[in-house]
């Protein structure tokens, strides 16, 4: 059984409960970013500081400017990026269909 998921009453800490902390703080944070409001973003923490990065954005810059943005949240110790840039998960329309 892993140790690090489950709250040690000696140490104060409950991992799960961090978890949701510093992904609140990391959403708090993008979201102050008017320049990514458009973009579909999913954060989600884990132990010890990851964070894990998931959706899309329009440009590479705006990669980078979400990971900065993450890293200026006290917590966050380590960051995976899975975002992909330039394509929409949302579906494209279509103009008609062929008989």
């Amino acid at each position: 059984m892993r140790t690090d998921s489950r709250y040690d009453p000696t140490a104060r800490r409950d991992p799960r409960r961090e978890a949701l902390d510093v992904e609140a703080a990391v959403g708090a944070a993008l979201a102050r970013n008017p320049r990514l409001h458009g973009d579909h973003i999913t954060v989600t923490a884990g132990p010890q500081g990851l964070v894990t990065l998931t959706g899309t954005v329009a440009t590479q810059a705006l990669r980078r400017e979400v990971e900065l943005t993450c890293w200026t949240v006290p917590a966050v110790w380590t960051l995976h990026d899975r975002l992909v840039v330039g394509r929409s998960t949302r579906p494209v329309p279509t103009r008609g269909t062929a008989s």
